[in-house]
């Protein structure tokens, strides 16, 4: 595979597909990828496992370019959502969230902070109050009566395509915690993912499987400590496509 027109070659959706903030559609490659994997763990010969194992390392290699990390500091989970919740249930504190967030974040901060008696504590930005805004969410803190230690917002906004100047947002918040929802731009928008603390994104979207980390898992890069890893990092071994492009994910801007 050498030239774009190769690569668009190998789609197959139907004229007019719009949707790829819901779905990206699969390439050939990756589907065959997939199917090659499969076939080996159904047959599970000697040394299988090993050639599974690879996939995750190979997972976790191009997230952590993609997103300016090391290779230790991203996780897999099965998808955005249940990073998120990971994240939640490892924070200790105030959130600073939008009501109008994509449901995923208030969910996850929501179900945290009832099954922790508290310890996490959602600080809601009420609806209709617009973009979050490094304006926005610096006039909040301001006026916080609850202790906020993280802010948790969207790359991008997932009716309006706003994207969030995650800069500004590092500016105003200080040494709290930034979590960044980044599914709707991950593979798309050229964001400084390093200024973030945790980044929890997927595949199936804007990076469209056969172009970057290609398998419905998500990766969650982190730099904190407070978010303990997940089991899950082995729950599934589907693996990313071995074509070109996967492998040769540019390394984030600064």
């Amino acid at each position: 595979m050498t030239t774009i027109d190769e690569y668009a070659a190998g789609f197959a959706e139907e004229p007019g597909y719009l949707d790829h903030a819901a779905f990206g559609p699969v390439q050939t490659a990756v589907l065959e990828e997939q199917r090659v994997l499969g076939t080996i763990q159904a047959h599970m010969r000697f040394g299988a496992m090993e050639t599974l194992d690879e996939q995750d390392a190979r997972v976790r290699a191009v997230a952590a370019r993609m997103v300016g990390r090391r290779e230790d500091q991203v996780v897999s989970q099965s998808a955005t959502t249940p990073g998120l919740l990971h994240t939640a249930f490892g924070i200790t504190g105030g959130v600073l969230v939008a009501a109008d967030e994509y449901p995923s974040m208030p969910l996850a901060l929501a179900s945290a902070a009832s099954a922790t008696g508290g310890r996490v504590r959602p600080v809601v930005i009420e609806s209709g109050a617009g973009w979050v805004t490094p304006s926005l969410v610096a006039s909040r803190l301001a006026d916080a009566q609850d202790e906020v230690t993280a802010v948790a917002v969207s790359l991008v906004d997932w009716r309006t395509g706003y994207r969030t100047d995650l800069a500004g947002l590092r500016e105003v918040i200080g040494d709290r915690l930034l979590i960044v929802d980044a599914i709707q731009g991950f593979g798309v928008v050229d964001a400084p993912y390093e200024l973030a603390d945790v980044v929890a994104t997927g595949a199936r979207s804007g990076c469209t499987p056969g172009g970057a980390p290609a398998s419905r898992r998500s990766a969650t890069a982190r730099s904190s400590g407070s978010v303990p890893r997940s089991p899950a990092r082995t729950a599934r071994r589907g693996g990313p496509s071995r074509c070109r492009p996967c492998d040769r994910a540019p390394p984030a801007s600064r």
